[in-house]
């Protein structure tokens, strides 16, 4: 089983998340791809990729409640 942390509000104390730690393999896995989707993003004109993160935005199930 994974190890994981808890990530709190230093405000209240309450817990907002449970993050997982990666492997080193994982980590450079993820790394690698962000690289490879960024060369394909880029290649998009600014107008497709404004409608695509306006599209986005409306579908972002966080948008309701608010970031922290």
């Amino acid at each position: 089983m994974a190890q994981s942390f808890n990530v709190t509000d230093p405000a209240t104390g309450d817990v907002i998340q449970k993050v997982t730690y990666d492997s080193e393999e994982d980590i450079k896995q993820a790394l690698k791809r962000g690289h490879e989707a960024f060369k394909e993003w880029s290649r998009v004109n600014a107008h497709e990729r404004s409608r695509l993160l306006k599209k986005w935005s409306q579908k972002n199930p966080r948008k309701q409640t608010g970031y922290r």
